[in-house]
Order: structure tokens, then C-alpha cells, then sequence
């Protein structure tokens, strides 16, 4: 060992710390020459210098920091980023010799360190050792294990300390090895949680943390006797006043919460008794220490719910903590929360304010997790009781606030009115922060209660709110514009309309001359205007937008970035607003100014530009084949836009790297069925510009042609784009409206049409194989279904749609795993805790997007069978063989309802001729289902038997008897009360049975040679009109209609004409655009002209129209009578 060169080493290090940019850099060269040169003699060097107390501390604990960063598979070394070779892990570089030493002489540094500072950074060196031992080698570090054992029994304290903090670390690394130790560990934890040091019941709390949350319940089970201990952490530091400490201890509580909730079930009340103290004193140096025991209380209440459902008294304590601390704030009003500087963000404010907003947010989080029906009576008194405080304006504050949290809960506007005109007075109170809260309150229930509030209430919320926009104070006049903005956007038309002139001249002088908050939202507010009343605003179009014009030219100090933004905003929602006629003169003034800010305002990563992408859609949603020549000038920035690729820095990286390049090391190895979204500012960006493309592509339509070639390009690299999810999904999505614009821009040439959708196909194919997130694969089979079905026409080779098939079925089976690991993880969560609740609602929304991922799967194969049908012999041979025979057996309603839909798409677009044998068997599987307990299944089994009436031909004799006998029975089914307790229920229910009438219908149709129609039209007509599966009412009032006019008039009347009534009370409830399409409006007219004046039929006719119909219903038979117009 040189120690000449050792010397040179730390001299290089002292360099390091040098406050001289030039020495620094100078120390960095040295440093990493050594390391590129020879990795053990610097590895040893390093080793030396940590062990060498006649060393600076510093240098020794830049040492050990360094040498740990070299040694990690994470971290990069942030002197040499440059030098990706020089940067790999060092321990994979160093020989046995090198290693050993390293290893012998950091244990005997330990050993012998008694500097608090430099044992910390040796302890983490040492994790980081055993953990690259593990990793690289497959090797436990025993005789790191047997020192730290030996550790915890000493009676120094920083050999105690040590050994805690090297088993936290370690528990990352090596858990499985380290459970074998557990009832050691639990002695340990024990002794150092009861140890005389604070410092170390903190560790020991912070490595019983750790473990709790790395290792398996079943090994953590008998840890929960320790949590006396656990708690009396913090109580001791509460005692002595050790903020640091009790706010660290707090904060592994809370983190334990979130992670293993069920450890703190059968202790809650305790706790709860415990930490509550620390929310009642009030004099931290750190306010937000008062924060942590409550939000202890409500992260465990939302993981376990019914902890609190069934303890209310504990509950009633818990909300009146959270008041407390919602009153419990400065009672002074600083002037800078009157009046903000400008550029001012609500999330800059006070800490006062946040408790206050804290507080709120506790209570929404409760609401949500125990429901309006236990909280909303508790949360009544104690508002009702803080708002008729008249000594303290902070006991109001806390009551408005609270109250403004619960709309979203309230089903019912009774509920809430009595407190309306309450808060209404608090307007004009004389404190601010009251006039603020009553505000908020008023806009938070127009939010949460659009419409309903604002029909019940705008006669006396609107004319407040316009006085408010006089008030004096800037904070309180910015929120009156943001609580009108929520207000207008749920009022109606004929309302907003009679206000136009006064809100607007309020508003405008607001933007002129409030200060940068006040801009925001008054221009905000004023765009919501326009929206409201639509056309009616267009005689104050001109006035508004020479005001706002002028505006864009002026405030272009920084501060005004997010006004700009919003300026952007308004200006285009107004103009879409406003009818087209007057917004046409405009368009060029508009896009220009749109197009200066663009190029000269906003800077590439400026994240105002989201504004500037959405006033771009807004405006070619609304100017249409008008927008077209400034497609030129918009799109080039735009493509710009989508394709910027994000940098990200790593933690202990100076430099950012591409974040295609830094996903694997963001990967976990444990969940590789997994993939983990990045979502930055600049990742919205880039989503919005590709989202906006989307709007492009699909409003302008045949028009976008010319840039079909580029944005073709950039949409297929960004379709398999790894580091965000919806970006992925957003691009797939534009690739069918390509589909769409090229058919229809170049009709003739199907050759180039043929080639981009194999192109399509070919790239969405490739990243579907790969794509791990269900939702996003949705996406994807959506747009590989609609390029195909937009083709129309057979153009996918054998091969290729042969592996689509395979594709298919492995999709399916790997969503059935998916499915089945869920339920059987929800099975052991209910075996092992009797409340499962907040697994059972996650789980149950991730099985049900696999499920809406099996049906899209099924429409993909739908198309493929309308398009292809002669080239499915191997799908069908795939489905019939396993998938189908399995789906029909299971007992699960989702199974069988994937296999009618295959069955139905089968039956519809193969038919008898492709399918064979396979036709009947597939026909009879289908009529089993229309006895099925499930809605669903019946509507699908219908949906079935309809299909076969078209599609069968003769061979519907076959079935005949067995279809009319199972619609029976789906007709007459009979709702349960289960089924009429939830709408959606009842509404599924509905639909099925529609599905079963409509069937009845097309046989009567399309098989009346195989039934009796003298007993079967009665029975049809008596059940007709539909009114909930709009769609299936179209076809059967079509069908009524043709039936009419055609050779069947006497069968249709009956041989006294007995049914004409009812024929025309059903004409009188159909003859609306939802139920009849314009050809079936015109038989339906042609029929009643020719027999309203009929001498037999003209009397019935007259009867029924004075006295059987309403005269919404006569309104309709006169319409259609007397004149030939659809309406």
C-alpha cells in the first residue's frame, strides 16, 4: 500500500470540497484516472482513507460516499457521468484480493468509529457491500451479520445505532435470508425500542418499520406486541420536545399506514388515544408536525374503513381533532394574503392556510372512504355549531370550509338548501378570510351540484356574486371570479343571458386591472360566459374581443405566464362560443395572434403551451374545412411538439438523460408483468400535441391528405413509446382516422390504402405483443378492429390472420390468469381479515377492465368474420376446440357472456354455410341462455335468436319451437326485488327483455312460413313500443312499418280490424327521431294518410287520436299526417 499515493488520493478529495470551481474539477480527474487506471488499488485507496482518522472527517466521509456510489447498481458516480465504462459497478471490477480487504477493513473501521457523522456514511457503504454481494455473487455477508449482532449487545451507543441502521438497509436486499432470524430481530427490536437513547428508539422504530413493510405477513405476525413500544417513540419525543425526532417517528407510522394497515386494526383506539396530544399542542417550531397523527388516522381509516363505521364515538373525536386544527390558526390576516404578489399560486400559501385546506381535504377523504350516510349527520352538527360562532372568525372559516366538501355526497338538493341562504350572509361579512370561505363554499357546491344548484338558486347566488366582484380585497376578489366561473358553467343559457352586460364590464376592468390572480380568473370566468349563453353573446362579441385583443399584446412580465395561458384559452372559447357568422371575420386576427404567441412567447418546455394545443383543437372543431389553410403554419410546431422526447435527471445524476434510456433502471424486477408510467410536465405536453393531432385528423377528415406521410411517421414511433401509458394510447388511437382520410381522400386508389393499413397493422401488432397494461391494449385491438372494418373488405393474408386468431386466444387466456390471481389474492385477503373491502373495490375495477378487454378482443374477431369470412377455418377450429366449450361451462356471468358474443358474431357473419354442423349446435347454445338468471346474458341470447331468424333460412324450422318457447321465457321473466333496488340493474334488465321482443319481431320477419302468425303478431304488437335499447326500437318499428305497407295489411289489422288501435298508439309514441329513422317515418306517414280518412278505419283512427293519446302524441300523428317533413 503507497502511502504517497494514498495521500494523493485524499489530497484529490480535499480538492473535491474546495469552494474553486477549477480545484474541484481538477480533484474530480485525479479521482477518476485512478478509478479507470486501477480499480482495486483506488477501491483500497478509498478504504484507507475512510479508516485513516489522521484524514480530514470530511474527506473521510466523501470517501465512504463515493466509494459507495461506485459500488452501487443504482446510483452514478456524479464526478465521472461522462464515462459509462469508468461509471460500471466497481465491485464487478475488483479481484477477490481487493474485495476482501475492502470488506476485513470497513468491519474493523465500524468497529472502531466513534464519530456519529462518519459511522452513518460507513454503515451505508457496508449495506450497500452486502447488498452487491448478494446481487452480483449470490453471497450473504456473514461476518457483517455476526458484527451487527454482536453490535446491538454493546452498551455504546453508536455501535447500537449502527447495527440498526445496517439491518434497515439490509432488509432491502437480503429479507429472505434475514426472516430466518426474525425471533432474534424481535429481541433486538424490543431492547433498542426500550434503549435509554432517543436516537436509538428512533432507528429501532425506523428498522421495524422497514422490516414490517419488506417482509411476508406471515413472518411479521408476532411483531404486532412491539407496537407499545413502536408508539412510545414518539410519546417520549413529545415529552421532551424533540420536534425532529417525533416528526421522523410520525412519518414511518404514516408510511406503515399506507403500506401494512392491518398491523395497527386491533391498537387503532389506543392510538388514536395516544397521538392525539400531539395534534392539541400547539406550539411546534414546525406546525405541520399536528398534521401527522391525523393523517395516521385517516390513511388507516380509508385503508380499513370499518374500523371507524363501527367505532362513530372514536369517529366524532377524529373530526373534532380535524376542526380544532382548522380553527387553530393565526388569528392575525397578513397582508399577503389579501393581496399576493403577483405571479401568486394557491399551492404557495401560508402554512396556516394549510391546515385549513388540510383539514378540508381529511374531511373529503373521510366522507369518501365511510360514506355520506355515517359522516354527513356528524359533519351537520359540527358545521352547523362552527358557523354560528359570531366571537372567532376562524370557527366560521373551519364551518364554510367543511360544508363545501360535501356536495359531492349530497344526492338529493333538499339536503343542503336550508344552509344556502346562510352562507349567502357570510358574503358580506366583515372578514375577508369569511367573505373567502363562503365563496369557495358557494363554488364548490356549483361544481359538485352543476345544474341542480344553480336551477334552484342562481335568483339569489348570481346577483351576490356579481356585487362581490366589487370587493375590496384582491384575494377575495379573485375568488369571486373563480366561484362565477364554476357558477355559469352550470346554468342555463336563458339564465346567464340576462346577465351578460354587467358581469362582462365587471370582468374586463378586473383583467385591465387586477393584479395576476384576478387576471386568471376573471378571464377564466368571462369565457365561461360566452359558453353559457351561446349565441346571445354575439352583440357583445365585438366589444369583448377588442378588450381581450389588446390584451395579447400587453403583461408579458413572467408573472404573467399563466394569465397568458388562460387568455389563449378564453379568446377561443368565446369565439366557438359565439355563432360562426360572427366569428368568421375574425378567424385570420385570432390564428395569428394565436400563431405569435406560439412562435415568440411560449418556450419549447413552457408548460403554458397546453393552452396554446387546446385552443388549436377548439378551433378546428368549430371553423372546420375553414382551418384548413392554417394547417401549414400549426402543424409543424405541433409535430414538434408530439415528437420532443423528455430528459429526466436521476437522483445523484448531473446529467439528464433521454427517458426512453433511464426506464430499465426505473424497472422492477418483481413486477415484470407490470409497466410504470412517467408523467412530467413535458409528458402532458407532448399527450395534449398528440391528442390534438387525433382532433385534427378526424375533424378535417379527407382535407388532412397532404399530412397523412408525416404524421404517419411520428404516430408509429410514438405507438410502442415505454416511459407513458396514454401516450401510447393516444397515438394508436389517430391511426384509424389516417385509415379513414386516405379512403376517402383517394376513393380510387385502394392499392395505397391496402399498403398504409398493412403498414398499421404491422406496427400496432408488434407493440400489442409487448404491451403489458390492459387498458392500454384496449386502445390498440380497438384500432387494429376499426382499420380493419373501415377497409371493409378482405385484405389480410392467411398467415397473418391465422397468428391474428392465436394472438386473440392468448390475449383472452392471459386476461383469465389475471382475473383468477386477483380473485384468489382477494380469497387469502378474506381468509385472513374479515375486511377486505378496499382490495375488494380494486380488485373488482381491474377484473372488470380485463373483462371489457375480452369483449374488445371479441369485436376484433366480430370484424374479422364480416371481412374475412372465408379465411376463418382456423379461428373457428381455435375457439370451438377450447376457448368457447370453457367460457359456455364456466359459472362465471363475464365467461359466458364472451362466448354468446363470439357465438352471436359467428352466427351473424359466417353463417351456415361456413360454420356447417357447427351452425345448429352454436344456434341451440345460444336459446339455452334466454332463461339465464343474468340480464346480460338473456340480452346477448336474444340479440342471438334475432340473428338466427336472418341468417338461418330454412333451417330455422329446426329451432323454431325451441326460440319461440325460450323468448317466451325471457319476455315473462320476472324482476326480482334485488334487481329493483339499483337502476342499472333495472335498466340492464329492460334491455334484455326489448332484446327478446325485437327477436319475436324479426321472426316474424324474416320466418313467418315456421310459425303462427295469427297468434304470434297479437302477442308482438302487444309489446311494442320499445323504449330502452333504442337501436333494437329502430329495427322493430321498421319492421312494423314494412309489414304495413306490404302484403300483410289484414294480418296486421286482424280480420275485424281489432289491432288498428293499437297500431296507431304505438305510431302516436314512435313517430321521434330516437325511436324511427326517416324511412321508416315516411312508411309510417304513407300508412296513416292512407287510412286516417278511411270510411272503416277513419272512425277508429278519430277515437283513439281524441281520446287515447296525449297531445304531445296528436302533435306527432298530425305532423306525420299533414306533412312529408322528418322532425
Amino acid at each position: 500500500m503507497n502511502q504517497e499515493e494514498i495521500m494523493f488520493l485524499a489530497s484529490a478529495l480535499n480538492d473535491i470540497l474546495n469552494n474553486n470551481n477549477i480545484q474541484r474539477k481538477q480533484g474530480e480527474e485525479k479521482l477518476n484516472q485512478l478509478k479507470s487506471f486501477d480499480p482495486n488499488k483506488y477501491a483500497c485507496y478509498l478504504t484507507s482513507i475512510i479508516t485513516n482518522s489522521e484524514v480530514n472527517i470530511e474527506v473521510q466521509c466523501l470517501a465512504a460516499v463515493i466509494l459507495r456510489r461506485n459500488i452501487s447498481s443504482t446510483a452514478t458516480d456524479s464526478q465521472d457521468v461522462n464515462n459509462q465504462i469508468n461509471n460500471a459497478n466497481l465491485w464487478n471490477r475488483l479481484d477477490s484480493n481487493a474485495r476482501e480487504y475492502v470488506k476485513n477493513e470497513l468491519l474493523k473501521a465500524i468497529s472502531e468509529c466513534n464519530k456519529k457523522v462518519l459511522s452513518s456514511k460507513i454503515c451505508n457503504l457496508l449495506i450497500e457491500i452486502g447488498g452487491s454481494m448478494h446481487e452480483i455473487e449470490q453471497q450473504i455477508w456473514q461476518d457483517l451479520l455476526n458484527l451487527i449482532f454482536s453490535f446491538v449487545q454493546s452498551e455504546i451507543d453508536i455501535k447500537v445505532d449502527s447495527a440498526l441502521q445496517i439491518f434497515n438497509g439490509l432488509f432491502s436486499y437480503i429479507m429472505e435470508h434475514l426472516v430466518k432470524y426474525k425471533n432474534d430481530l424481535l429481541g433486538i427490536f424490543s431492547k433498542t425500542l426500550d434503549h435509554s437513547s432517543l436516537d436509538i428508539n428512533l432507528a429501532a422504530l425506523q428498522a421495524v418499520s422497514n422490516f414490517l413493510q419488506i417482509a411476508e405477513r406471515k413472518d411479521s405476525l408476532h411483531f404486532i406486541q412491539l407496537l407499545p413500544q413502536m408508539s412510545n417513540v414518539a410519546i417520549k419525543a413529545l415529552q421532551i420536545d424533540e420536534e425532529t425526532v417525533l416528526q421522523d417517528a410520525l412519518v414511518e407510522f404514516n408510511e406503515l399506514a399506507e403500506i401494512e394497515p392491518k398491523f395497527f386494526r386491533q391498537n387503532f383506539k389506543d392510538l388514536f388515544d395516544l397521538f392525539s396530544p400531539i395534534v392539541s399542542k400547539n406550539d411546534y417550531t414546525n406546525p405541520i408536525i399536528r398534521h401527522q397523527p391525523i393523517e395516521f388516522f385517516v390513511t388507516l381509516t380509508e385503508r380499513l374503513p370499518i374500523i371507524l363505521k363501527k367505532d362513530q364515538d372514536t369517529l366524532r373525536q377524529l373530526l373534532d381533532l380535524i376542526f380544532k386544527l382548522m380553527i387553530d390558526i393565526d388569528e392575525l390576516i397578513d397582508n399577503s394574503w389579501l393581496k399576493p404578489k403577483e405571479g401568486f399560486k394557491v399551492e404557495d400559501d401560508e402554512e396556516d392556510e394549510d391546515s385549513v385546506a388540510f383539514g378540508k381535504t381529511c374531511v373529503d377523504r373521510l366522507v369518501s372512504s365511510i360514506g355520506e350516510e355515517i359522516m354527513l349527520p356528524l359533519l351537520s352538527q359540527l358545521v352547523q355549531n362552527t358557523i354560528a360562532n359570531d366571537y372567532d372568525w376562524r370557527y366560521k372559516n373551519a364551518g364554510l370550509m367543511a360544508l363545501s366538501q360535501v356536495g359531492e355526497y349530497v344526492n338529493d338538493i333538499s339536503m343542503i338548501a336550508p344552509m344556502i341562504p346562510t352562507v349567502l350572509e357570510h358574503l358580506q361579512h366583515p372578514c375577508p378570510k369569511i367573505r373567502f370561505a363562503a365563496l369557495h363554499c358557494i363554488g364548490q357546491i356549483s361544481d359538485d351540484m352543476t345544474e341542480e344548484f344553480q336551477e334552484n338558486f342562481h335568483p339569489t347566488v348570481l346577483p351576490a356574486l356579481i356585487q362581490m366582484l366589487d370587493d375590496q380585497v384582491p384575494r377575495v376578489q379573485s375568488h369571486t371570479c373563480a366561484c362565477l366561473n364554476n357558477f355559469l358553467e352550470g346554468t342555463t343559457e336563458e339564465v346567464a343571458s340576462q346577465y351578460i352586460q354587467v358581469i362582462m364590464e365587471k370582468l374586463l376592468n378586473l383583467i385591465q386591472n387586477g393584479i395576476s390572480i384576478i387576471k386568471e380568473n376573471a378571464v377564466t370566468a368571462l369565457s365561461s360566459l360566452a359558453e353559457a349563453t351561446k349565441s346571445n353573446f354575439d352583440q357583445y362579441y365585438d366589444f369583448c374581443m377588442s378588450s381581450l385583443s389588446q390584451f395579447i399584446g400587453q403583461f408579458n412580465e413572467p408573472y404573467y405566464k399563466q394569465f397568458k395561458g388562460q387568455l389563449i384559452e378564453a379568446i377561443t372559447i368565446i369565439c366557438c362560443s359565439v355563432s360562426i357568422e360572427k366569428f368568421q371575420p375574425h378567424y385570420e386576427i385570432v390564428i395569428n395572434a394565436l400563431l405569435e404567441m406560439q412562435n415568440n412567447y411560449f418556450k419549447n418546455t413552457d408548460s403554458q403551451k397546453t393552452y396554446l394545443i387546446t385552443a388549436w383543437q377548439r378551433l378546428c372543431t368549430s371553423m372546420k374545412e375553414d382551418f384548413i389553410p392554417y394547417l401549414s403554419m400549426i402543424l409543424p410546431s405541433l409535430f414538434s411538439m408530439a415528437a420532443f422526447n423528455p430528459e429526466i435527471t436521476i437522483q445523484g445524476q448531473q446529467k439528464a438523460e433521454d427517458l426512453q434510456s433511464v426506464l430499465n433502471e426505473l424497472k422492477d424486477d418483481n413486477n415484470k408483468d407490470k409497466q410504470n408510467d412517467i408523467n412530467t410536465d413535458e409528458m402532458d405536453e407532448k399527450q395534449e400535441a398528440i391528442k390534438m393531432l387525433g382532433v385534427f385528423i378526424d375533424e378535417l377528415g379527407p382535407a388532412f391528405f397532404d399530412w397523412v406521410e408525416p404524421a404517419s411517421k411520428l404516430i408509429l414511433n410514438l405507438i410502442g413509446y415505454k416511459a407513458n401509458s396514454q401516450i401510447r394510447e393516444e397515438s394508436v388511437q389517430c391511426l384509424p382516422g389516417l385509415i379513414i382520410c386516405i379512403k376517402e381522400a383517394k376513393p380510387d386508389d385502394q392499392g395505397l390504402l391496402v399498403d398504409v393499413a398493412r403498414q398499421y397493422l404491422e406496427n400496432i401488432w408488434r407493440t400489442l405483443q409487448k404491451e403489458l397494461n390492459p387498458e392500454t391494449l384496449i386502445q390498440q385491438v380497438t384500432a387494429v378492429k376499426e382499420i380493419i372494418d373501415t377497409l371493409g373488405m378482405p385484405f389480410i393474408d392467411q398467415v397473418i390472420l391465422n397468428s391474428l386468431g392465436s394472438l386473440v386466444v392468448e390475449l383472452i387466456n392471459g386476461s383469465d390468469e389475471r382475473i383468477r390471481e386477483n380473485n384468489e389474492t382477494l380469497k387469502n385477503e378474506a381468509d385472513d381479515d374479515d375486511d377486505p373491502e378496499q382490495d375488494y373495490e380494486l380488485l373488482k375495477e381491474e377484473n372488470k377492465i380485463e373483462s371489457e378487454l375480452q369483449i374488445t378482443l371479441e369485436e376484433l374477431l366480430g370484424v374479422v368474420f364480416k371481412t374475412h369470412p372465408q379465411m376463418c377455418g382456423n379461428i373457428i377450429t381455435q375457439l370451438g376446440s377450447n376457448l368457447i366449450p370453457s367460457a359456455l361451462s364456466s359459472n362465471i356471468k363475464q365467461k359466458n357472456q364472451l362466448a354468446l358474443y363470439l357465438l352471436d358474431d359467428m352466427i351473424e357473419h359466417l353463417g351456415p354455410q361456413i360454420l356447417g354442423d357447427f351452425y345448429l349446435q352454436a344456434a341451440r347454445k345460444i336459446i339455452s341462455f334466454n332463461n339465464s338468471q343474468h340480464a346480460s346474458l338473456r340480452q346477448a341470447a336474444s340479440y342471438g335468436v334475432g340473428i338466427l331468424a336472418q341468417t338461418s333460412g330454412d333451417l330455422f324450422q329446426q329451432i323454431a319451437n325451441e326460440a319461440l318457447q325460450s323468448l317466451k321465457m325471457a319476455i315473462e321473466y320476472q324482476m326480482t326485488s334485488i334487481v329493483q333496488e339499483k337502476n342499472t340493474k333495472v335498466k340492464q334488465f329492460q334491455m334484455a327483455k326489448d332484446n327478446a321482443i325485437s327477436a319475436l319481431g324479426k321472426i316474424i320477419r324474416h320466418q313467418p312460413q315456421f310459425i303462427d302468425l295469427e297468434q304470434m303478431i297479437p302477442n308482438w304488437l302487444s309489446l311494442l313500443p320499445l323504449k330502452n335499447d333504442l337501436d333494437e326500437s329502430k329495427i322493430q318499428n321498421e319492421i312494423l312499418a314494412s309489414l304495413l305497407l306490404e302484403n300483410h295489411p289484414a294480418l296486421m289489422l286482424g280480420s275485424n280490424n281489432e289491432r288498428y288501435e293499437i297500431i296507431v298508439l304505438i305510431m302516436s309514441e314512435v313517430l321521434q327521431k330516437k325511436y324511427v329513422d326517416e324511412e321508416t317515418w315516411q312508411k309510417f306517414s304513407t300508412f296513416l294518410k292512407q287510412t286516417a280518412n278511411d270510411g272503416v278505419l277513419g272512425p277508429i283512427f278519430n277515437n283513439t287520436f281524441q281520446n287515447r293519446i296525449t297531445e304531445d302524441a296528436q302533435n306527432r300523428l298530425h305532423q306525420a299526417l299533414n306533412t312529408n317533413n322528418y322532425q
